[in-house]
């Protein structure tokens, strides 16, 4: 076996250990995650490419965390080699409740994210300083998570970031934040911020759809792009040149 299809797991609910021998060599983002109860990942000692920490994948160097199993329980603590998590790496496991992510640590998610989409129990993700990038969707139907710290090398917060995170209360966003995508806190009733960065100079469609918490706030005059739907649903005061 060569590679294996992102669904082909998808059914097999009773698997709680899967041993990927060195012959296989190819797997999309988010495989193993499809495989429900899956506790264990087991790589060949012989891998030329994988290799796996406490039932958890990683690239043969240890410093890409790639996949941990979705029957992973309570807390993990991504281990102090790692510089960089996959897409999909933690998507839909959600018995996580909570994950402490080293300093040195740099990317989550690359382009793709997805990284904790679907974590319906996680409730607090520890970022580290070192991180410069969050993919896309990284935080989608985290619906237990409370509170966010974004890192202060972040500069953009991609589409649908944190799109409905029903029970986030509390983002702390850095100055140094250029852009909120689309539908980055889409139907997070309940999200509150201090205020807006300073740095802030674009806002994308539907980023704080229904985010009924901010009332009050008032958008920095450097924004100078408001797209369609950005505060629908919300009481914001919007720069002279715009309408809410």
């Amino acid at each position: 076996v060569y590679g294996i299809d992102e669904r082909a797991l998808e059914s097999c609910r009773d698997v709680t250990d899967i041993v990927i021998p060195r012959t296989l060599r190819f797997l999309k983002p988010g495989t193993l995650n499809r495989c429900q109860g899956l506790e264990n990942i087991v790589i060949a000692e012989d891998h030329p490419d994988f290799t796996s920490v406490d039932g958890v994948m990683f690239d043969k160097r240890k410093t890409s965390l790639l996949t941990v199993s979705n029957g992973r329980e309570g807390h993990y603590d991504v281990p102090k080699t790692t510089t960089t998590i996959g897409p999909g790496a933690f998507s839909h496991c959600v018995l996580l409740k909570s994950l402490s992510i080293p300093e040195g640590v740099t990317d989550i998610g690359g382009r793709q994210g997805w990284v904790f989409q679907g974590c319906a129990n996680l409730e607090r993700v520890d970022i580290p300083d070192s991180v410069t990038n969050i993919g896309q969707k990284s935080f989608q139907d985290c619906s237990s998570l409370k509170k966010v710290i974004v890192p202060p090398k972040v500069t953009a917060i991609p589409f649908g970031l944190f799109w409905r995170c029903s029970k986030l209360t509390e983002v702390t966003l850095p100055d140094g934040i250029t852009s909120v995508g689309n539908y980055a806190f889409a139907d997070c009733t309940k999200v509150t911020l201090e205020g807006f960065p300073k740095s802030l100079t674009k806002i994308g469609a539907y980023a704080f759809k229904s985010c009924k918490g901010l009332k009050g706030l008032k958008v920095p005059d450097r924004v100078t792009t408001i797209e369609r739907g950005a505060f629908q649903g919300c009481e914001v005061t919007l720069p002279k040149s715009d309408e809410a």
